[in-house]
């Protein structure tokens, strides 16, 4: 309820860090580096170079999500300018509230190996040596794992 006040209708840019923070369980800086790649009307690829996880570009990773509206993709606000809101009108929560708070929701729903494929976390039983050979295709179940996860998300803020 907390998140769907802070986003209202997404007409700033800081509402739309949150709107994918939350959506995708991603860290604020997450939201800066990914390139978007359209790949159908109603999917796209939210693929990483560097992150947190991996900061020389070796291990790839992606997220995959349903583009309900494209604008809500385009870069979103700074660090500060988000603190600042978030600070202002909810002061008990910080940035990093949003992908805490979506992990613990998808955590009611999911499975652990499940989530990891959302939020980038190693599951413990990974062979980490093959995610370096591995380029995801929408059709396949992780991509498809991320899509249902970040759909479950979206549908939190639905009123």
């Amino acid at each position: 309820a907390e998140v769907r006040r802070l986003i209202r209708s997404i007409t700033t840019p800081v509402q739309r860090s949150i709107y994918q923070m939350w959506v995708t369980a991603s860290r604020h800086a997450d939201t800066l580096a990914w390139t978007v790649i359209p790949w159908t009307d109603d999917t796209i690829q939210l693929r990483f170079g560097v992150w947190k996880s991996d900061l020389f570009g070796k291990r790839k990773f992606s997220k995959w999500v349903r583009q309900d509206h494209i604008a809500r993709w385009r870069r979103g606000a700074s660090y500060k300018e988000v603190y600042e809101y978030v600070k202002a009108t909810h002061p008990h929560l910080s940035v990093h509230s949003f992908r805490n708070g979506a992990i613990f929701h998808l955590g009611t729903h999911f499975e652990e190996d499940r989530i990891c494929l959302l939020t980038g976390h190693q599951p413990r039983f990974t062979v980490p040596g093959l995610s370096h050979y591995i380029i995801a295709h929408p059709s396949q179940r992780g991509p498809q794992t991320c899509l249902e996860m970040s759909h479950s998300l979206r549908e939190t803020l639905r009123t």
